[in-house]
């Protein structure tokens, strides 16, 4: 297995459609990475999509390159 780098923090992503592996009881959609851990099978996230946080494999997740800004997110104080 390659190394694979982690999505940024707050990256933009579409999750993976039909023709793929992503379980059935997650939602397709646009969402942002809001967390990540590094497992034994690789990268997971944790994706906001609404107002949502779901888990996904970094294989389940399509990058679009854009990277939000925290403050869309959190208040800061």
């Amino acid at each position: 297995m390659t190394a694979v780098e982690p999505l940024p923090f707050y990256s933009l992503v579409r999750t993976r459609g039909p023709g793929t592996w992503v379980d059935p009881n997650k939602p397709l959609g646009l969402g942002a990475v809001l967390g990540r851990a590094q497992g034994p099978n690789g990268w997971e996230y944790a994706v906001i999509i609404g107002e949502t946080t779901y888990s996904f494999a970094h294989v389940e997740l399509e990058p679009l390159g854009v990277v939000l800004d925290r403050s869309v997110f959190f208040e800061d104080e």
